[in-house]
C-alpha cells in the first residue's frame, strides 16, 4: 500500500515503544522526526505525552464518538483501531513464545487468541498499515469507525 500522507496530520499515542513506535515510523518520512523536533523547539514548545485509561471498550468508543462530534465540523476524521494479538516483545520478553508456553500448561487459554485465519498474531507493521491508510487521503470519507484488526477473533 502506498498511502499518500503529504500535508496530513496524525495523532499517535504510545510512540515510545511497540505498536505506537511502529505506527509513528510508518507514518513518518525519514527526515520528519528531526525536522519536526526543530520546528517545535523553534516555537518554544515541547512535545507532550498524554496517558489515558481506556480499560473498557465502551469507554474508548465514547471518547472517539465525542471527538467525532466535536471535530467532525472542523473536517477532522476520528477513528479507532482495536488490534488483537500483536507479536511484539512486550514486557521485555518474546510475547508469542511466552503465551505458547502458558497455553501448553493451561490449554483453555489457547482459545483466547483463536482467529479464523491460520495466522494467530499480527505483526506491528500490519496494524501500522491500517493506521497509515486511515491517515491518508485514501480514506477521506471514513470517520467515526471502530476498526478491529484481530483476524476475526472477536467473533470466534
Amino acid at each position: 500500500m502506498a498511502a499518500q500522507l503529504d500535508g496530513e496530520a496524525t495523532f499517535v499515542t504510545g510512540v515510545a515503544r511497540g505498536q505506537g513506535r511502529t505506527h509513528a515510523v510508518r507514518l513518518a518520512a525519514p527526515e520528519d522526526p528531526d525536522e519536526t523536533r526543530r520546528l517545535v523547539e523553534a516555537q518554544g514548545r515541547r512535545a507532550l505525552l498524554s496517558v489515558g485509561d481506556v480499560r473498557y471498550l465502551e469507554g474508548m468508543r465514547k471518547i472517539v464518538d465525542d471527538a467525532v462530534v466535536e471535530l467532525g465540523p472542523k473536517n477532522v476524521r476520528v477513528n479507532s483501531i482495536h488490534p488483537g494479538g500483536v507479536a511484539t516483545p512486550m514486557g521485555g520478553g518474546d510475547m508469542v513464545s511466552t503465551l505458547e508456553a502458558v497455553g501448553e500448561s493451561n490449554p483453555p487459554l489457547n482459545l483466547m487468541g483463536t482467529t479464523f485465519l491460520e495466522q494467530t498474531w499480527a505483526e506491528p507493521e500490519e496494524i501500522s498499515n491500517v493506521v497509515a491508510f486511515l491517515a491518508s487521503d485514501e480514506s477521506t470519507f471514513i470517520t467515526a469507525e471502530h476498526i478491529s484488526i484481530d483476524g476475526g477473533s472477536q467473533y470466534f
